[in-house]
């Protein structure tokens, strides 16, 4: 029998099978109020739903603070004060108190999981939309992480004439064989000028296999260097912080859905004890993956490319590019 109205008070605190499984198949209409929790994925991933197609009926608002005429707006100023002095000691003169995570969360009930948090991500930070002239002109890669069952991610990066990087494109879809996914990549390099080089996924040899077979600039790298976690999320971690001005020195285009719903989502399990090992993230992390491995190529802006003559061009690529990358200050300080 249908039920006209079913309300699941605290939704977060409901496993998800609740609704698909009892209350979604006989309800005609279903409120979910709720807090953002880490654990509520199933409503997060409801309203995004809802967000791209409209047709499926799926509604969500916040009530803002004004919506509650005994709400304690004196308490709320104070906090948002607090939130804007945290977050403009941590990342400029310019941030608002919507930037600060704890504030984002808790008082303007945004998902941002603020608790466990893997990345310092924020999309009023770090995602702009670029255009072609932002783009062009700038030493290029293209950075990957390979599944079959779990997606199949490219990244297109961009390196400013200043070092700050910028992820302009992606490449996420499951169920792609890898000659398939190499295919996907080389077409849209085929747009692309200035691209310096491509690394496969060091955990999956065979693409960058294939890539060589089909004329791909595929870098050589050391493959147990460029998969350490530990160094490659700190490196990410530093490049989103920034070390200009308050200013990040990596950047996503928001077209890239895919990397900014991940980085948005991407947090720590409760409870564990090693956070750079496979188990201690939950969520999806495949860009994150290829981020990784992309930014422990250690890219470099065109210029420097082009300030060499051809001898010096030749010598450059002749010589062991791993060690350089990876230790820049001598092997012994890696130890």
């Amino acid at each position: 029998e249908e039920v006209t109205t079913a309300i699941l008070s605290e939704a977060a605190e409901h496993p998800s099978h609740i609704l698909t499984k009892y209350v979604g198949t006989r309800s005609w209409r279903i409120l979910l109020p709720t807090t953002p929790k880490p654990h509520a994925d199933w409503i997060r991933d409801m309203i995004e739903q809802g967000e791209k197609d409209p047709r499926l009926g799926i509604a969500s608002f916040t009530f803002p603070a004004a919506a509650n005429p005994l709400y304690n707006k004196e308490r709320f100023e104070e906090e948002r004060r607090k939130a804007e002095i945290r977050v403009r000691d941590q990342v400029g003169p310019k941030a608002t108190a919507e930037d600060d995570p704890y504030f984002a969360e808790q008082f303007l009930g945004k998902w941002v999981y603020y608790t466990g948090s893997v990345l310092p991500f924020s999309e009023n930070r770090h995602v702009k939309v670029f255009s072609d002239v932002d783009i062009d002109g700038n030493a290029k890669f293209v950075s990957c992480d390979y599944g079959y069952e779990d997606p199949s991610v490219a990244l297109f990066w961009a390196v400013r004439p200043n070092g700050d990087l910028i992820i302009f494109d992606e490449i996420y879809e499951r169920h792609l064989t890898t000659p398939k996914f190499v295919a996907k990549i080389k077409d849209r390099m085929s747009e692309l000028d200035d691209v310096v080089y491509v690394t496969g996924d060091p955990q999956n040899p065979q693409v960058s296999a294939i890539m060589q077979e089909e004329g791909l600039p595929v870098i050589s790298l050391n493959k147990k260097a460029q998969r350490d976690r530990a160094a490659g999320t700190r490196r990410l971690i530093d490049l989103l912080v920034g070390s200009k001005d308050g200013k990040p020195d990596l950047y996503v285009d928001s077209g890239c859905e895919n990397t900014i719903r991940e980085w948005n989502h991407l947090r720590f399990r409760e409870g564990m004890r090693n956070e750079y090992s496979t188990a201690a993230i939950q969520g999806d992390d495949h860009s994150f993956d290829a981020a990784r491995y992309g930014v422990m190529t250690r890219p470099e802006p065109l210029a420097e490319y082009e300030s060499k003559d051809w001898l010096e061009v030749a010598r450059w690529d002749a010589s062991d590019r791993a060690t350089r990358f990876y230790y820049p200050e001598g092997i012994r300080s890696w130890h």
